[in-house]
């Protein structure tokens, strides 16, 4: 069936660079993943997809917003434990330092049209980004607006 994925890993190549193979199939870029693996055109496969898509361009330095409000939780409980007085120095990572953000706006991986929108987490400095992509291009990533 056209509708179903072939068997997918995420991995690294002998040198480190984050790959996925599909089948048996390895792919180095965003814009190969539909060519290797047409069914992911198919908005049910978006949370794959933007899976696949981050791993390949970012491996684990950033990781999948799955679940919008446990990550929320996350940020909060990790924000509210830092002194927002604290003298810090150079290279101190806060989430004082940056605010907030837009929760709302923060949703699961979706397609709307060509376009995949997804959300994740920079694990260094904690803070999430939006991602939009559209079939064979790379992928955007946009530190999410933060409100306060």
């Amino acid at each position: 069936m056209a509708d179903l994925l072939p068997p997918v890993e995420l991995a690294f190549s002998v040198t480190g660079t984050p790959i996925v193979i599909i089948a048996q199939t390895e792919v180095s870029s965003p814009t190969q993943l539909s060519q290797a693996a047409p069914a992911l055109s198919d908005p049910k496969w978006a949370f794959a997809y933007a899976q696949m898509v981050n791993h390949i361009v970012q491996g684990d330095d950033f990781e999948l917003i799955i679940k919008p409000e446990e990550f929320q939780q996350r940020y909060m409980e990790r924000y509210n434990a830092e002194d927002p007085n604290e003298e810090v120095g150079p290279g101190t990572i806060r989430l004082h330092n940056f605010g907030i953000p837009d929760f709302a706006a923060i949703h699961q991986p979706m397609k709307n049209g060509d376009e995949l929108i997804f959300f994740v987490e920079n694990m260094f400095m904690g803070i999430p980004y939006r991602v939009t992509m559209t079939e064979g291009s790379a992928p955007n990533y946009y530190p999410v607006a933060m409100v306060e």
